[in-house]
C-alpha cells in the first residue's frame, strides 16, 4: 500500500511505501521508500473493487469510473511524462503506454 502526499518543495518523497518491508537500494545506494509502480487499469481496479464491500454496490462502479476519467484526462494532457528515474522496465513502460495512451 501507498500513501501520497501533496507536492512540496522539501525534497522529500512524496509516496511512501507504508505496508512493504523489503528494502531497495536506488541511485547512489539511497534506500528507495517506494517502488513506483505503473498505474493499474480500470479493469483491474474494478476486479479489485469487486471483493470489497461497499455500502452502496453502486460506489465501486462509480470510483472506477472516476478513476479512469481522472487518470485519462490527467495523462493524456500531459505534454510530458518523465519515468527516468521509476525503476520500470521496458515491460512496465509497455502496458503503461498500452493502458494510457492513445
Amino acid at each position: 500500500a501507498t500513501l501520497a502526499k501533496s507536492w512540496t518543495s522539501s525534497g522529500w518523497q512524496q509516496v511512501y511505501d507504508v505496508g512493504g518491508e523489503t528494502e531497495e537500494r536506488g541511485e547512489g545506494g539511497r534506500v528507495k521508500l517506494f517502488a513506483r509502480r505503473p498505474p493499474i487499469g480500470p479493469a483491474e481496479l474494478h476486479g479489485l473493487l469487486s471483493s470489497r464491500k461497499f455500502a452502496d454496490a453502486a460506489d465501486a462502479e462509480l470510483a472506477t469510473f472516476l478513476y479512469a476519467k481522472t487518470a485519462v484526462t490527467t495523462l493524456r494532457s500531459a505534454t510530458r511524462l518523465r519515468f527516468n528515474s521509476s525503476g520500470w522496465g521496458p515491460a512496465q513502460l509497455q502496458r503503461f503506454i498500452g493502458l494510457w495512451l492513445p
